[in-house]
């Protein structure tokens, strides 16, 4: 009997430990991020794979950080979404960051990030030659003070059309539309300006299980 208790605890002994095991305390050498600070922020590898952004989509980001006084920790996660800034370029919009259990309010954005189209179609030319016809007959029947569906005013137009190329004028080039993309690799920089004030002796919530209770997006 007291053999099959030892060999009974035995095997219980390592499942009580795992769950007494405590989530690992992160620290930073600051209280606060003021408004306004810089810093670069070095991409860590999870998968090996480079991390996947698209517009419009929240992202998760493994990162650490050493900037003067400032040291954010590796395990850290920056969260936030991928918003277009130029034809092909973006920035991530950090909303969130997390260290070790504790997750911070954040307000920062990050340099732009190039990136390319993944195209879905093409956009109508804004001025059509019907558009442009009706238009060149609203200006030319001002300008000579006629009604603009008279015959004097069409004869006009057509005159100046002719004269000028207006009414030759070839339709803009169809414009491509599509969502932007981009991504990080692993060990690259990303640098981070923060439009408010970070307080580390304030977080917003607490995971119990730390990073793990996120769903990542690496």
């Amino acid at each position: 009997m007291n053999f099959c208790f030892a060999l009974v605890s035995l095997l219980l002994l390592p499942t009580a430990a795992l769950a007494q095991t405590p989530v690992p305390r992160f620290e930073v050498s600051l209280a606060r991020i003021a408004a306004g600070t810089h810093v670069q922020f070095l991409i860590l590898p999870n998968s090996g794979a480079p991390l996947s952004l698209e517009e419009h989509r929240t992202v998760t980001v493994p990162v650490a950080a050493r900037a003067g006084g400032l040291t954010i920790p590796g395990g850290a996660l920056l969260v936030g979404r991928f918003e277009r800034t130029g034809e092909t370029s973006g920035a991530l919009n950090i909303e969130s960051l997390v260290i070790g259990q504790n997750v911070y309010a954040v307000r920062a954005t990050s340099a732009p990030i190039p990136g390319w189209l993944r195209r879905t179609g093409t956009a109508t030319p804004r001025y059509s030659g019907r558009e442009a016809s009706g238009a060149l007959l609203e200006a030319g029947g001002d300008l000579l003070g006629l009604p603009t569906d008279s015959r004097q005013t069409r004869a006009a137009v057509g005159l100046l059309g002719t004269l000028f190329g207006a009414a030759a004028a070839p339709p803009a080039p169809e414009r491509q539309t599509g969502t932007l993309t981009a991504s990080l690799k692993p060990m690259q920089t990303l640098g981070v300006q923060f439009l408010g004030e970070v307080d580390f002796d304030s977080p917003i919530a607490q995971l119990p299980n730390g990073p793990a209770d996120l769903n990542g997006s690496w």
